[in-house]
């Protein structure tokens, strides 16, 4: 995955768990401008680094996704 790719996707879930990049950059970097820095192209990650970011972002996704189907289930 490109770090556009990766960028793209973080902001994705961003919006839908209505969460900062601030907050989501701390949760997978611990670094709160780290995922601005990498949009704008003014730093680089490692390829391990940007894996492991990658696993955490699928985790909080898999997350929201839970906690989204139990919402909509409890509202039924």
């Amino acid at each position: 995955m490109s770090i556009s790719e990766f960028i793209t996707r973080c902001d994705a879930y961003c919006e839908a768990a209505k969460v900062s990049r601030v907050w989501l950059s701390k949760r997978l970097f611990n670094d709160t401008y780290r995922l601005d820095d990498l949009a704008k192209g003014g730093t680089d990650v490692g390829v391990k680094r940007l894996e492991r970011a990658t696993e955490d972002l699928a985790s909080l996704e898999t997350e929201h996704e839970r906690q989204g189907a139990d919402d909509q289930g409890a509202a039924a």
